[in-house]
């Protein structure tokens, strides 16, 4: 799910995790209300256009920090949330134990994403070769995959689980054990989102208790355990 603070204030509701009380959180630090925030849907191709444009104010997703992202697309990061890694999904009777098992394997791929790139290095540095099919959507990667028209997904792993959990037969498939990074970003110049954002980084449980106790919301440095995302 990809949710982002915009300048409307209109609440919708039944939006969870980690994402969307993020952006929560930004939202009852500058207006003391977590309600006042609109959640837009973007994919990955989407997303920094949106936040370029000031569709949006803050990217809240698995957005991967990297150099080329920071210092050439106008944009600030202003912390990690998550911490995850590149992982590969395959059906079980394709009979590999391993990603260097994987040459000349057909690779379903989310378009716009990190993920191109680091599977392209990946593959390069083992002397492996492939063939990428991309999409819009990681929707679109995983029904691919289990139609057959692609041999592995790749994605984070945390989203690799997450579209396994979804598919008609999810045990017949598994994440190999091979394995950069998310947070929050906004516009370059927003220093003092940036600094709202920097500052009000909660894990969901503290958040609520906050909300429910009426106290001020708690600074937090992530503690997830892994290593990237698109």
């Amino acid at each position: 799910m990809v949710s982002q603070v915009s300048r409307s204030l209109t609440p919708k509701a039944n939006i969870v995790g980690i994402d969307a009380d993020v952006c929560r959180a930004v939202a009852a630090a500058v207006f003391g209300d977590a309600k006042k925030v609109k959640f837009s849907q973007l994919n990955a191709k989407e997303r920094f256009t949106a936040l370029q444009s000031g569709e949006v104010d803050v990217l809240s997703r698995n957005t991967t920090w990297t150099s080329s992202r920071d210092a050439g697309m106008g944009l600030v990061f202003a912390g990690v949330t998550y911490y995850d890694g590149i992982g590969f999904l395959v059906n079980k009777k394709l009979g590999v134990s391993s990603a260097k098992e994987l040459d000349g394997a057909t690779i379903c791929i989310q378009a716009g994403t990190t993920t191109e790139l680091n599977v392209s290095d990946y593959f390069r540095a083992n002397g492996l070769k492939y063939t990428p099919i991309t999409f819009d959507t990681s929707d679109e990667s995983a029904k691919s995959l289990e139609s057959g028209r692609c041999d592995v997904l790749t994605s984070d792993k945390s989203q690799l689980y997450a579209q396994r959990s979804k598919l008609a037969a999810p045990t017949d498939y598994v994440v190999l054990p091979e394995n950069h990074l998310q947070g929050a970003a906004g516009p370059g110049g927003a220093q003092r989102r940036r600094r709202v954002v920097q500052h009000r980084q909660v894990d969901p449980v503290r958040h609520a208790q906050c909300r429910r106790d009426g106290h001020h919301l708690e600074e937090r440095r992530g503690r997830s355990q892994g290593h990237q995302e698109p």
